[in-house]
């Protein structure tokens, strides 16, 4: 029975003990590799920075600047088109003799002509046309019984509103042009909700992300606490084992706790570092610049209670939510294309009336003099009727389109029950973490009596190595339990925020940074 003593003691300490010292070295060596410069980091600069320089909130921004070109080019239906227009015809022909059914003479004629005008649409539906121009008209004739030629040439001038047409039936209330109007209008809307929306989630996600890198900070300083409180331990066994007062088997057990406490350290760093760089990534668009920067967060994690009330935060979010502003918009859009679409199916009644006046002569001056003076005026007035012998398809665009509205409005109705449903998830939270907070305290208070009681009653010899170092571990975890309950309760009040659509509420003196992000028009 020695002999397997005997190889416990030669094979199983030394390994533990080797490895505390590799892992020491270890520590110690990426301790110095990584040895970088601190950057000290409240919470409203980290959200301030992120507002100013990250990149999906740069992405985002680029879309309201689209949805604006988008508005400006539907528009441009009212910009007038100017037409011009340059031609010469020439038509040669016989003349006969009706009653002897012989050639008598040939003619010649050349028409050029010239004209320029605008045309265009107007916001109530109607179109027009305004047209000048000139045309110059020279005849020859030539006679063969008598061998002679005539030429005859005319000029006109003409200036006319050629026709104007304003819809009464179909195109009356609203018409292609106008669609896309009031759908761009739409469209810059939504894209605009759609970037504070984006800045409200990365505020939201900074305020975790820090949250976060101070309860891994804590817990950093935890491990490290709990190593030394090892190796305290592990001397003290180490003393008591020379002078024989305990067995060899608690130098084991205290050497595992150094070891794992010691891992436990390693794991906290990575944690940290992990939390860090997630930090890092909301905050710039340089991380090479950011990479050998330790940040150190300025505040706290707060603990102070904050009432919350499902009626006040359900009607906030009512309010204040961007989503369901954007759902409400699709209404708004797909109710348009319901009214255009029913629109194509009335018949097509227009006014159209024209006004002008026209010059003729011998010359082209005297055209011109003749238009000048007005000499011939010309008006008309009228309706055209268009009737579709079915309309078949108007009729099942229409179906499809008041189907579409419905559809928008069940999801903006369930949109409104899922806002609802996160509101009480989110205040349940805010609750129930606070609960949090006082059960871990006090189970970290508990841990440090339980500690001290039985390192007493060690010292007295009531006691043995392995139930502290039990005790050790317990009061490790508790304190790390109240770390992740302070954390989580601020990352509550956080979501609670965002569910409300209350987010950047919290940071009304954020203005300056929001104007990199946010588009002009907001």
């Amino acid at each position: 029975m020695r002999s397997p003593s005997r190889g416990i003691d030669v094979r199983v300490p030394n390994p533990l003990a080797v490895g505390c010292v590799l892992v020491s070295i270890a520590l110690g060596s990426s301790a110095r590799a990584s040895e970088t410069s601190q950057r000290s980091l409240g919470l409203r600069e980290a959200v301030e920075l992120a507002l100013a320089h990250n990149y999906d909130l740069a992405i985002e921004r680029l879309s309201p600047e689209v949805a604006e070109a988008d508005s400006v080019a539907a528009r441009s239906a009212y910009v007038p088109n100017i037409v011009a227009s340059a031609s010469t015809r020439r038509s040669d022909d016989l003349l006969f003799d009706a009653t002897t059914g012989q050639t008598t003479g040939t003619t010649s004629a050349t028409t050029s002509s010239l004209a320029i005008g605008v045309s265009g649409a107007l916001p109530t539906g109607a179109t027009y046309s305004v047209t000048t121009g000139l045309s110059r008209s020279t005849i020859d004739r030539d006679l063969l019984a008598t061998s002679t030629s005539v030429r005859t040439t005319s000029a006109a001038a003409d200036v006319a509103v050629a026709e104007i047409r304003q819809p009464l039936l179909r195109g009356r209330a609203i018409d292609a042009d106008r669609l896309a109007i009031a759908r761009s209008d739409i469209g810059l809307e939504i894209a605009s909700l759609a970037l504070v929306a984006r800045a409200q989630a990365t505020a939201s996600a900074v305020e975790q992300a820090y949250f976060d890198l101070v309860a891994a900070r804590h817990t950093l300083e935890v491990q490290r606490t709990t190593l030394d409180l090892a190796r305290r331990t592990l001397e003290d066994t180490l003393a008591r084992l020379a002078i024989g007062t305990i067995a060899p088997l608690d130098e084991k057990e205290a050497q595992s706790l150094v070891a794992a406490s010691e891992a436990d350290l390693v794991d906290a760093r990575r944690v940290l570092r992990e939390r860090e760089n997630t930090l890092k990534l909301l905050l710039t668009s340089d991380f090479s610049s950011w990479r050998s920067l330790e940040l150190v967060p300025a505040d706290t994690l707060d603990e102070a209670y904050r009432e919350s009330n499902y009626e006040h935060s359900a009607a906030l979010a009512l309010t204040e939510r961007l989503d369901l502003r954007t759902y409400a918009l699709a209404v708004e859009d797909s109710t348009l294309s319901a009214r255009y679409s029913s629109d194509r199916r009335l018949p097509q009644l227009d006014l159209v009336g024209s006004l002008g006046s026209s010059g003729t002569s011998d010359s082209t001056s005297g055209a011109w003099s003749s238009l000048r003076d007005a000499d011939q005026p010309s008006a008309g007035i009228g309706l055209t009727l268009s009737i579709p012998w079915t309309n078949r398809r108007a009729a099942a665009d229409s179906r499809a389109a008041d189907t579409l509205v419905r559809q928008a409005e069940l999801r903006y109705q369930q949109a409104r029950e899922t806002v609802l449903g996160q509101i009480d998830t989110a205040v349940f939270a805010v609750e129930t973490n606070h609960q949090r907070i006082v059960a871990t305290r006090e189970a970290r208070a508990f841990a440090e009596a339980a500690l001290a009681a039985e390192q007493d009653k060690l010292s007295a010899g009531r006691s043995t190595t392995f139930v502290v170092l039990q005790l050790q571990r317990n009061l490790a975890a508790a304190r790390a339990s109240e770390i992740e309950a302070l954390a989580a309760y601020n990352k509550a009040l956080s979501v609670l925020r965002l569910r409300e659509g209350t987010t950047l509420a919290a940071w009304p003196d954020l203005t300056a940074a929001l104007a990199h992000t946010l588009p002009r028009s907001s």
